[in-house]
């Protein structure tokens, strides 16, 4: 057997290229009567929120121009941020109890702002993420994933899903970049491993991957979609709104030729108003878990110099100072 495939190869090696072409041609009519196997589809892909075929929701759906989105209001927005029932930390407490945390942090010499790192960013930040477009079968979505699924016509996958929890990662990590070294390091890595733990939740009982060694294995993949995406963002956030808007489409839209350019442009003014806002946040407001991205489905008016210096005061008056123990800080408080 081995003689007579040696044999053949020899045979086609010294055909001449007539001949060559004549095989090529009747080999390729035969391929054409084969049927197409079906593309290869990894298993966290498949979960879609609708019951058709995969191929359908794998892929970015033609929608129409974004011409009919409404303005809502930035500062309500940005004040609604500062509101007495958002503030995470910013509790009042009896009497004794502020003196016995206080003698507790000195004498073991705690580091609060290193230790609010865990529910702020492992929990707080990373539900925050999770829930822009978050979805589970035979369940309604939320008012902004129907957006992003529909209005924005992104596929409704696990994958996709995963993609846009990573742009608001990526926001929150520009922001955790400001923040003194020590605890940028400590924000960033609550907020990766909250966001892994939650995957790895989804993958064992959502998807039912019994398979430990999968699970990893998809882990890691999304593991290395979340840097590449990262190291997208950064590299276009320096180059203007063309090339973030090229990053958007490349990262969220796999470079789908069926975007409409008004689809980008909106991510664009989203993902700039929502830097906008962090940027002027002080440490110990972001650290204290009180950022709320904007709504996906409005659009906002940048802020006046008279609207900021309004802004401003209007901040300084709903602002809730505390007595708590878990509120020190050594975070600077330079902000609006």
């Amino acid at each position: 057997m081995r003689r007579f495939t040696t044999t053949v190869f020899r045979a086609l090696e010294s055909a001449s290229p007539e001949a060559k072409q004549a095989i090529k041609t009747v080999n390729a009519a035969k391929d054409s009567t084969k049927p197409v196997p079906p593309a290869k589809v990894k298993p966290y892909e498949k979960h879609t929120v609708v019951d058709t075929t995969v191929e359908e929701n794998l892929v970015a759906t033609p929608v129409a121009p974004l011409t009919d989105l409404k303005t809502a209001n930035l500062i309500t927005h940005i004040l609604h941020q500062y509101k007495r029932d958002n503030a995470v930390f910013h509790k009042e407490m009896p009497a004794w109890q502020s003196v016995l945390g206080d003698k507790v942090i000195s004498t073991f010499n705690l580091d609060m702002d290193r230790i609010r790192s865990g529910p702020v960013a492992g929990s707080i930040y990373r539900d925050l993420c999770k829930s822009q477009a978050y979805f589970e079968k035979d369940c309604p979505m939320t008012p902004s994933a129907e957006f992003y699924y529909k209005r924005l016509g992104m596929p409704q996958t696990f994958f996709q899903w995963f993609q846009i929890e990573a742009l608001h990662i990526w926001m929150l990590y520009v922001r955790m970049r400001v923040m003194p070294r020590k605890y940028c390091k400590e924000y960033q890595q609550k907020l990766v491993n909250g966001v892994f733990q939650d995957i790895d939740y989804q993958l064992r009982e959502v998807l039912r991957v019994d398979s430990d060694r999968t699970t990893n294995n998809y882990k890691k993949q999304f593991s290395q979609q979340l840097r590449g995406s990262v190291f997208s963002y950064d590299e276009a956030i320096l180059g203007g709104d063309t090339v973030l808007a090229s990053a958007l489409w490349r990262n969220l839209y796999a470079q789908s030729d069926v975007v409409d350019l008004t689809v980008l442009e909106h991510l664009v003014q989203y993902v700039r108003a929502n830097l906008y806002i962090l940027g002027n946040m002080s440490d110990t407001d972001f650290a204290g878990g009180l950022f709320q991205f904007l709504d996906i489905r409005y659009q906002y008016e940048p802020l006046s110099n008279d609207q900021l210096s309004k802004l401003e005061k209007l901040i300084e008056s709903t602002r809730n100072s505390s007595n708590a123990p878990g509120s020190k800080t050594v975070l600077s408080d330079e902000g609006w």
